[in-house]
C-alpha cells in the first residue's frame, strides 16, 4: 500500500472508536484528506525498492512453505521423501526460477545467494540454477520435517476444532 493510502487510512481510523464505529465530522475528515492529498508524495528511495523486492521474494518463499503444508494436509504428500520431491518440483517450477529477471531480483533478497557455489564449489552455469539453489535453501530454512509439519497441522486442526483460532 502507498504512503498516501496509509495516511488516508490513518485519518479515517482516527475518526472511529475501538469498535470501528465512525465518530467523525465529515467536513473535518474531508478537509484532513484534502490537506494530505495536497502534500507531494516523497520520491521513492532505493530502500523502498529493496523493501518491496524483499517482501515479494519472501512472499514466494512463504507461499512454497504453505503449499507444502497444504499438500500434506490434503494427503498429496505422506513422507519426508515425498515432501522433498514435492518441494523440488515446486521450486523448480516457480516463476522466480524460470524467468531470468525474476531470478536476478530474487538473488538480491535471498539469504543464500551463494548456495550453489557453497554446495558444489563451482560457479553456477546460469542465474536460474543459482536462484533454484538459493530459493531451495531459503525454503528449507523455514520448512520443517514431514513429521514436524504433521504435528503442527494436527495442532492447528485441534485449535480450530476448539475454536482457539
Amino acid at each position: 500500500m502507498s504512503r498516501l493510502a496509509d495516511d488516508i487510512t490513518a485519518i479515517l481510523d482516527g475518526d472511529c472508536d475501538a469498535t470501528r464505529v465512525a465518530l467523525y465530522n465529515p467536513r473535518r475528515t474531508v478537509a484532513a484528506i484534502r490537506e494530505r492529498l495536497a502534500k507531494p508524495e516523497p520520491e521513492p528511495t532505493v530502500d523502498d525498492a529493496i523493501r518491496i523486492l524483499n517482501r515479494d521474494y519472501f512472499d514466494d518463499v512463504r507461499g512454497i512453505v504453505e503449499d507444502c503444508k497444504r499438500a500434506i494436509r490434503d494427503g498429496e504428500v505422506s513422507s519426508d521423501d515425498e515432501l522433498r520431491d514435492y518441494l523440488h518440483e515446486s521450486v523448480d517450477g516457480c516463476q522466480r526460477v524460470i524467468h531470468t529477471f525474476q531470478a536476478r531480483c530474487g538473488l538480491l533478497s535471498s539469504d543464500h545467494p551463494d548456495a550453489y557455489e557453497d554446495e558444489t564449489g563451482e560457479r553456477p552455469s546460469d542465474v536460474s540454477v543459482q536462484m533454484y539453489w538459493a530459493l531451495m535453501a531459503d525454503v528449507n530454512d523455514r520448512l520443517e520435517s514431514y513429521d514436524e509439519l504433521c504435528e503442527e497441522l494436527e495442532e492447528e486442526r485441534q485449535r480450530a476444532e476448539n475454536g482457539d483460532v
